[in-house]
């Protein structure tokens, strides 16, 4: 993703918590990018002091990418039931990461040493499920 874009993304994800909590930032022109209107899985992780404090997103692409950022930056700060809503105080301190998905593929794989063959630290993410059970890592989580 090119650098304008990134940068657009993160002030768009900031300026949508600012103005939850009444705030005033300024809110970009959104660059001209056909991305933004592609459905995309998207991800908003929420760290202060390099901790997490908030992480909520989508694997499937539910929603167009800039409204899939907007969503998920509300539910990482104020819906994330792992922690309490997000605070004024705390608002300054956060740092925000967006994770945007490519469209997930089954990988087939004989053991744990093949799989891990096949993938990218840092680069790719992974689904795990099993039967009823389901977990997600993103790429930065290696």
């Amino acid at each position: 993703m090119e650098k304008e874009l990134k940068k657009y993304l993160l002030q768009l994800a900031r300026a949508t918590i600012a103005e939850e909590l009444d705030v005033q930032v300024e809110t970009p022109p959104p660059p001209d990018a056909q991305i933004l209107k592609e459905k995309r899985g998207v991800f908003v992780t929420l760290e202060i002091n390099h901790r997490l404090r908030g992480c909520i997103g989508n694997i499937e692409a539910v929603y167009p990418l800039e409204e899939g950022v907007r969503r998920n930056a509300i539910n990482a700060a104020f819906r994330d039931p792992r922690f309490p809503s997000l605070t004024k105080e705390e608002f300054s301190h956060v740092e925000i990461e967006i994770s945007v998905l490519s469209v997930p593929r089954q990988l087939d794989y004989a053991n744990t040493e093949e799989l891990l063959e096949k993938l990218t630290p840092l680069k790719d993410g992974v689904i795990i499920k099993q039967g009823y059970f389901e977990a997600t890592y993103l790429p930065q989580v290696w």
